[in-house]
């Protein structure tokens, strides 16, 4: 089953162009980035609290979509959402660098993917007691 909460943070992240989650958690206020990583191994999933932090930082992210996936993840008329042309001019850089949603979207599959295999072997590491 994917893990849609992680998805739509990688998102997120992406679109406020954070280049980690320890960056991203100092940026809205935690003391780490444990809860990402609960969040990608499926231990926890988005609270309100998470999303109550991520939308005072950004108020233009939907509170909404954050917590349940439903509708658009920018709040067309709020004040600090980006222009259209601002959305528009990232999408060009992104697609310019061959990384379109859909891409980005692959890329995420495959690092999960990549994760899952890891943990895989880290546990049959343990478990074989080499």
């Amino acid at each position: 089953m994917e893990n849609t909460d992680i998805k739509r943070l990688e998102k997120v992240k992406f679109f406020l162009e954070f280049r980690s989650y320890s960056e991203f958690s100092r940026a809205i206020g935690l003391k780490n980035a444990q809860i990402f990583t609960d969040i990608r191994l499926k231990k926890s999933s988005i609270t309100k609290n998470l999303a109550r932090k991520i939308c005072d930082y950004a108020p233009s992210i939907s509170f909404e979509w954050l917590l349940s996936g439903e509708g658009d993840m920018i709040i067309d008329n709020h004040p600090s959402a980006p222009s259209i042309n601002t959305i528009s001019q990232k999408g060009d850089n992104v697609q310019n660098n061959g990384m379109n949603d859909e891409n980005i979207s692959k890329m995420i599959d495959t690092i999960h993917s990549q994760q899952q295999t890891i943990q895989s072997l880290v546990e049959m590491l343990k478990s074989s007691n080499i």
